[in-house]
């Protein structure tokens, strides 16, 4: 079968078919002619004779051909498939070398992305060494000039020195920006005396804040970081010289590089005379500790007001030295009230009613209006002081058409 087969697909066969085919027609022209071999133009046809050989040549003869046309046929049609089949073969070829190109593609795109990973780690790592070796050498200038004006002085703190000159005594009945303003004026005129040497160490300050800000290809977190190293080289006593230079003509282009840093953190408000005259006569350390709870309770619910998914309506927290409540309110305006017991000695606060009310007065001040530069013009704080059957309350209205941001550490 598989021979016949083969014999069908050759296509010898059908060229013998044809010659076949020919013969016959040769021959059985012979055959059928011969007896009138000396047929001429004027011969009558012979049309019986002649219709035999019609016959012949059509049924016989016609039939091979037709077979050798169909196995023509059938080889072409063998013979194309076969193309087909190759080129099949050559597309799967060609496909398989595409994905394999799109495999080498994709290997010199990984490894293209590691080269510049590294590329990109090692600019990183070359930036913070150059920046680091900047940043470092301008912190050894700025301890270099601490260290040369804490000589100056007997007590060997200049800056300690500079403060108990400034301050100005408080009076419990004056106006706190009042008494900020006479302190900010004693400042600038100590300044004028003492310009050859703090003008010196407020540049270096500044220059190290500045090339910290600007310091390219850097996040806001490893900033962030470099500065608290500067912050923690700042002594209590330089801290309250920074903050009176701030709020005085001279340190105008360092404010929002101190917000911006939170750069007086951990000013000691109690050194400066409004504090410590609430400090003295409360005679422990829970006032230092209320601060602190205020000043972060104050910091975190004020800024979270604004955001545009804050819904609350009031916000309570306890502190516990005093066994009182501190809330915030926010309606039209925000309102902070401190609940207390009708007898504060109870609530271990020593200070009078008065007193106390004043002290929380100076604090808001101090967190709203002096640490964040905001003038007092754009802000209004108004106190009241109530009570109920059982509490005394302590109220302050804050009045405002500016957004307020109280600074804290974001990292």
């Amino acid at each position: 079968m598989e021979r016949f087969f083969k014999l069908i697909k050759n296509e010898k066969t059908s060229l013998i078919l044809v010659a076949s085919g020919l013969v016959l027609i040769g021959l059985a022209i012979i055959f059928f002619l011969w007896s009138d071999i000396g047929l001429t133009f004027n011969s009558k046809i012979n049309s019986e004779k002649f219709g035999q050989l019609g016959d012949f040549i059509g049924g016989i003869v016609g039939s091979m051909w037709a077979l050798a046309g169909v196995l023509l046929f059938y080889i072409a049609l063998t013979e194309q498939r076969g193309d087909i089949q190759t080129n099949q073969k050559a597309l799967k070829l060609q496909i398989e070398a595409l994905n394999n190109q799109e495999k080498e593609f994709r290997l010199q795109r990984k490894e293209l992305e590691s080269s510049r990973k590294v590329y990109e780690q090692q600019s990183k790592t070359f930036r913070i060494q150059q920046f680091e070796s900047n940043f470092y050498s301008l912190l050894n200038i700025y301890m270099s000039i601490k260290n040369s004006l804490n000589v100056l002085v007997e007590n060997k703190d200049y800056f300690k020195d500079v403060f108990e000159k400034l301050k100005i005594a408080y009076d419990n009945n004056e106006n706190i920006i009042e008494h900020h303003i006479k302190t900010n004026d004693s400042y600038f005129a100590i300044y004028n005396n003492e310009k050859g040497h703090l003008s010196h160490y407020f540049k270096s300050i500044y220059r190290i804040l500045k090339i910290i800000d600007t310091a390219p290809n850097f996040s806001r977190k490893e900033k962030v970081f470099y500065s608290k190293i500067l912050r923690a080289q700042i002594t209590d006593y330089e801290q309250l010289i920074l903050y009176y230079n701030s709020h005085s003509y001279y340190g105008l282009k360092a404010q929002s590089l101190i917000l911006n840093y939170n750069l007086l953190k951990h000013i000691s408000l109690f050194d400066k005379p409004e504090f410590k005259f609430y400090y003295n006569n409360q005679g422990e350390s829970n006032i230092a500790l209320f601060l602190d709870f205020l000043t972060a309770f104050l910091a975190t619910h004020i800024n979270d007001s604004y955001d545009i998914s804050f819904n609350k309506k009031k916000i309570v927290e306890k502190f516990d030295p005093f066994n009182c409540l501190v809330g915030m309110y926010f309606e039209e305006q925000i309102e902070v009230k401190i609940f207390c017991n009708k007898d504060l000695s109870i609530n271990n606060i020593k200070l009078e009613d008065s007193q106390f009310s004043e002290f929380l007065n100076i604090v808001l001040h101090e967190r709203i209006v002096l640490n964040t530069y905001l003038s007092p013009e754009k802000v209004t704080i108004s106190k009241y002081l109530t009570e109920t059957e059982n509490d005394k309350i302590f109220g302050y209205i804050i009045s405002t058409d500016s957004q307020l941001n109280l600074n804290r550490d974001k990292f």
